[in-house]
């Protein structure tokens, strides 16, 4: 499935955030809510085209929003790799399954279902969260 992009300038920061969901209503509810709120959301429904945007956009995104479970690779996998990429990406991941919610102090859940509510809180905590930034060994 194609990846969708839509950019959109808000008064409050215009923060940009990536919403990757293999389900597609489910990924379409959560981008047209960020967008309400005035963020500017990417959209993507797997984790390849997920990997491709994040590239497309270097520097642009400011946190990405996963589903645990996902075909071919996971969430927490996809969140490695983007790590690996720029180490002070955000990540909150997302899953019906609360065995997941032991997310690290740089990492956020989001159990599903949720609320609108609980969406916009966990998102503007984990936004207003300093990113963790690796050290660089300058020698």
């Amino acid at each position: 499935m194609q990846a969708i992009v839509t950019k959109l300038t808000s008064a409050s920061g215009g923060e940009t955030i990536l919403v990757v969901e293999d389900t597609a209503a489910t990924a379409q509810i959560t981008r047209i809510l960020l967008e309400s709120w005035g963020y500017s959301a990417l959209e993507a429904h797997t984790p390849s085209d997920a990997l491709n945007l994040f590239d497309a956009h270097a520097g642009e995104i400011h946190l990405v929003l996963t589903d645990v479970t996902m075909p071919r690779m996971s969430g927490i996998e996809l969140a490695h790799e983007l790590r690996r990429r720029d180490p002070a990406v955000r990540i909150m991941f997302m899953s019906g399954d609360h065995d997941h919610e032991s997310a690290g102090p740089d990492e956020f859940f989001l159990a599903k279902p949720f609320n609108p509510a609980g969406l916009s809180q966990m998102v503007r905590k984990a936004l207003d969260c300093a990113p963790v930034r690796k050290r660089i060994n300058a020698r």
